[in-house]
Formats: C-alpha cells, sequence, structure tokens
C-alpha cells in the first residue's frame, strides 16, 4: 500500500484503528505518553489530602469548642474562689477585732492583778502592824474592811471579765474552727481544679488520648455492665476526677481514678483504692490516683504496697512502673 499524501495516511489509520497505537508509540514522547497515568495519580492524591484536611478542620473546630468549655469552667471556679477570698477577709478582719479587744481586756486584767498584789502587800504590812501594835487593832481592822470591800469590788469586776473573755474565747474558736474547715474546701477545688485541667500534661507522659470522663457518661457505663449500688453510686460521686486514655505501650484503654487533695493522707490511699475497685470489677482497666500538693509521712509506702499511683504538684509521680 503507497501512501502519498497525508489524506492517505489518515485514511488508512481510520480503516485500520488498530495501528494508532504504534503510531503514537512512534510520534509521541515516554514522557507523553504516561501523562494520563501519571494525572489519575494526581487526582488521587489530591482527593487524600481533601480528606486530610477536613479531618484537621473537624478536629480544629472539636478543639476549639474544648477550650471555650475550660474557659467557661475556669471563669466560674475563679468567681467562686472570689467569694471565698472576700468571706476570708471579712473572718480575717473579726479575728483581729476580737483580738484587739481581747488584748484589752487582758491589759485590764493584769492591771486588777496589778492592784491586786498591791492590796495584799498592804495587808500583810497591816497585819504585821497589828502583831506589833496591838491596840491599834481596832483602826487597822478598819481600814481593812475598807480595803476589803475595795477588793471585792475588784474581784467581782475580775469575775465578770473573766466571764467575757471566756464567752470571746468559745466564740474565737468556733470562728477559727469554720475558717479552717472553709480554708480546707477551698484548697480541696483548688486541687481538683489543677488536675482535671492539667490531665493530659500529667498523665500523657504514659498515656495517649488523655481525656476528663464525664460522670454521667460514666455512671451509665458502669451500670449497664452491673447495676450499681446506692452505696457504690455514693463512692463513685465522691471521685474528684476519672481520666481515660489508652496506655502507650500496648494501646491498651484504661481509666485513671483520681483522689485530689491539697494535702494527701492513708486515708486519701484507701478511699482511692475502694473506688478504682467498684469500677475494675465491672471488667475496666482501672488504676487508682491520689493527687495533691503535699503528701504525708507513710502516704507513698502506702500508696506502693495498696498499687496507687501518687502525683505531687511539679510532675512527681511515684508508683507510675504500674501503668507503664
Amino acid at each position: 500500500m503507497a501512501f502519498r499524501t497525508v489524506e492517505d495516511i489518515v485514511r488508512a489509520l481510520r480503516e485500520h484503528p488498530e495501528w494508532l497505537e504504534e503510531v503514537r508509540r512512534l510520534i509521541l514522547t515516554e514522557e507523553l505518553l504516561q501523562l494520563p497515568v501519571q494525572f489519575a495519580q494526581l487526582s488521587a492524591l489530591v482527593q487524600q489530602l481533601a480528606a486530610q484536611v477536613q479531618r484537621l478542620v473537624e478536629q480544629a473546630e472539636r478543639h476549639e469548642r474544648e477550650i471555650a468549655e475550660l474557659r467557661r469552667e475556669f471563669h466560674e471556679h475563679r468567681q467562686e474562689f472570689l467569694q471565698h477570698r472576700e468571706e476570708f477577709l471579712q473572718l480575717r478582719k473579726e479575728f483581729y477585732e476580737h483580738r484587739q479587744e481581747f488584748l484589752q481586756h487582758r491589759e485590764e486584767f493584769l492591771q486588777l492583778r496589778k492592784e491586786f498584789q498591791e492590796h495584799r502587800e498592804e495587808f500583810l504590812q497591816l497585819r504585821k502592824e497589828f502583831q506589833e501594835h496591838r491596840e491599834e487593832f481596832l483602826q487597822l481592822r478598819k481600814e481593812f474592811q475598807e480595803h476589803r470591800q475595795e477588793f471585792l469590788q475588784h474581784r467581782e469586776e475580775f469575775l465578770q471579765h473573766r466571764q467575757e473573755f471566756e464567752e470571746f474565747r468559745r466564740e474565737t474558736n468556733l470562728r477559727l474552727y469554720r475558717l479552717e474547715r472553709d480554708v480546707a474546701e477551698l484548697k480541696g477545688s483548688d486541687r481538683e481544679r489543677y488536675y482535671r485541667e492539667r490531665a493530659s500534661a500529667i498523665f500523657g507522659r504514659f498515656l495517649r488520648r488523655v481525656r476528663l470522663v464525664d460522670f454521667s457518661e460514666l455512671y451509665e457505663q458502669l451500670d449497664q455492665q452491673e447495676p450499681l449500688s446506692d452505696e457504690e453510686l455514693l463512692e463513685i460521686s465522691q471521685l474528684d476526677a476519672v481520666v481515660e486514655g489508652r496506655r502507650k505501650r500496648d494501646g491498651t484503654p484504661v481509666l485513671l481514678a483520681i483522689e485530689a487533695s491539697w494535702s494527701l493522707y492513708p486515708d486519701d490511699v484507701e478511699r482511692a483504692f475502694t473506688r478504682a475497685r467498684i469500677i475494675a470489677k465491672r471488667g475496666y482497666t482501672v488504676y487508682p490516683v491520689v493527687a495533691g500538693k503535699y503528701a504525708d509521712e507513710g502516704v507513698i509506702e502506702a500508696a506502693n504496697q495498696a498499687g496507687v499511683l501518687v502525683v505531687l504538684d511539679g510532675g512527681r509521680v511515684y508508683g507510675e512502673g504500674v501503668v507503664r
């Protein structure tokens, strides 16, 4: 077959379409032939990037919601702290006022005692003179009766002031007791908020995806596994926080049952252990945790024996090998 013009070639290719691929291979470069394949790969990569961007946008929105919720809780707790602070300042002001009043009464009492000592010395002197000068006894007795009457008046005043002092002391002791109780509650609330807000930073060293568990969600999950008794429900409700995460070494889902306090005592270890055991009975991997600013003597040893983690401010963790 002879081809004299381009039209002959075109007509032959139309009559034999199977020649087209061979002609393309001869005319086009390898790079141009690979363009359809490369375009398909690029399209798939763009779709993957679009899906990743969408997931990042969803994560950012979720983080914004969580940050807004944390900010709201912070402002609520700050307002509560300021209210307690005002009450504390008022109580301290009242205490100093009563203390000043007590000091005044004390000065009066010392003055009365001084006068009493003076009168006593005078009385002793009179008795000595009476022995020496019996003839002057009647006159001295009269003077003594006068001084005695004055002494009785001072004594009556002293007894009255002592009664007032006792009433003041009882009232002051009651106020101090209330003040200590309020300060202890305020410190405990501060530690609970501290470990809720810093849960990811503190426990992220051995857990991934750390988050606080809502108590209503926890009650529902536990009750589905095995109905909670009233006593068990009360114990769980008194936990200061429950943290969920995945153990880094094997990805196992675990819970941390946290008992937070300003100062830690062996009773805190026992409570955390008891409440964690209630959760563990329902098939969960749970670790009891006591967290606070200070630990009383013997707390860390008692916690190690019971398998309880001890977390102190500053990120110090004792017994973390149990979780790792």
